[in-house]
């Protein structure tokens, strides 16, 4: 129960992460909307894999450099798959319903709350 927990906190850091830069690069740099995406997933993703190795899988044991690197490659991996889930309703949403063209966090909250259920067991069992 306490993994779940910290995943869902950490997932929240995440989204506030993720939704900050998009809003920033979208609305404030004027960058399209899917590549204002994909970049706020990239960021969000790096730090919610060292948040869920430390914190909620305590996986910050002593693992060597190419351990790591090689456990986030897996956990990015995972992560797309989920991103994936998420862009698909992130972008239905925003294409087929107005709301969701003018406030477009909330399309980004739908696609990545549905993408939260995958997302906790694939890094469960790459990070436990």
């Amino acid at each position: 129960m306490k993994q779940i927990f910290l995943f869902t906190v950490t997932g929240g850091i995440g989204f506030i992460i993720d939704s900050g830069v998009f809003l920033y690069l979208y609305y404030l740099e004027n960058i399209n909307i899917s590549t204002s995406r994909i970049l706020s997933f990239f960021i969000a993703v790096f730090f919610t894999w060292l948040l869920n190795r430390r914190y909620t899988f305590n996986t910050e044991k002593n693992k060597t450099k190419k351990e790591k690197t090689k456990e986030y490659l897996l956990y990015f991996k995972a992560q797309s798959i989920g991103a994936a889930i998420n862009f698909v309703i992130f972008f239905a949403l925003i294409y087929s319903l107005n709301i969701f063209k003018q406030i477009p966090v909330l399309a980004l909250a739908a696609g990545s709350i549905t993408a939260m259920f995958y997302n906790y067991f694939m890094s469960k069992r790459i990070l436990s």
